[in-house]
């Protein structure tokens, strides 16, 4: 919920780039809930999951958080 209160908060143009990092986010979270051996299946939009720095989605944050252990 605090997630969306947020976000609405901010323009569109914005909004896309937050929406994407909360998504990193909270996928994240969920691997820091299973613990340290913990794997998990991500399937989403392809424009979601790429891995461009610049572009600033979801994948490009993941991407910085989980360097080479992301596949």
């Amino acid at each position: 919920m605090q997630q969306a209160a947020e976000l609405y908060t901010v323009p569109l143009e914005e909004g896309v780039i937050i929406r994407d990092r909360f998504m990193a986010d909270n996928v994240a979270w969920l691997l820091e809930q299973a613990g340290p051996e913990a794997k998990i299946i991500l399937w989403a939009h392809n424009a979601h999951v790429s891995e461009q720095p610049e572009s600033r989605t979801m994948g490009s944050f993941l991407q910085e958080q989980f360097g080479e252990t992301l596949v």
